[in-house]
């Protein structure tokens, strides 16, 4: 049975600065999911998230973000109604390193948990960049895989 966690993702922006660089930020992010899952009762139940991304994929080619690698961590509430919480992601590459905030608002039809994120700080390459996007996250429990579709955009100044 596969379920689902949240983790973060990537960005869109707003409004570019002269000479900024946009990028569509459409990929896959896999890695391995731990979670601390408390029930408070048959049907809901707070889970506490750690994904660790080792391989992080852009559709673009040229996607600054293209093997990057990060630790997300968060929480979330659970129910049969629905999925909510939020949480943070810090992933370095070459050239720099970046934060990403979470908010996790359901699930697809797959099962993943889904939400948007946004590129909050960044330093080197990343020092000034916006964005931000949707993301749906589906981990396999027993396993502990973890597979982040991401969208949206980023601008990199």
């Amino acid at each position: 049975m596969k379920a689902i966690v949240g983790t973060a993702a990537l960005l869109m922006a707003a409004a570019a600065p002269a000479g900024a660089e946009t990028f569509d930020a459409s990929g896959v992010m896999m890695g391995m999911t731990e979670m601390d899952m408390h029930a408070i009762s048959e049907t809901e139940q707070v889970v506490g998230l750690k994904t660790r991304y080792e391989e992080v994929s852009m559709e673009n080619p040229d996607n600054p973000m293209n093997g990057m690698t990060g630790d997300c961590i968060g929480a979330t509430f659970m129910s049969e109604t629905g999925v909510s919480g939020s949480g943070w992601c810090a992933y370095t590459g070459e050239g720099g390193s970046m934060v990403v905030s979470w908010t996790a608002d359901g699930r697809d039809g797959e099962g993943a948990m889904t939400g948007q994120w946004q590129l909050v700080s960044g330093i080197g390459n990343w020092d000034g960049a916006s964005g931000s996007g949707s993301f749906a996250s589906l981990v396999d429990p027993e396993a502990g895989t973890s597979r982040n579709t991401v969208t949206g955009e980023i601008d990199i100044p």
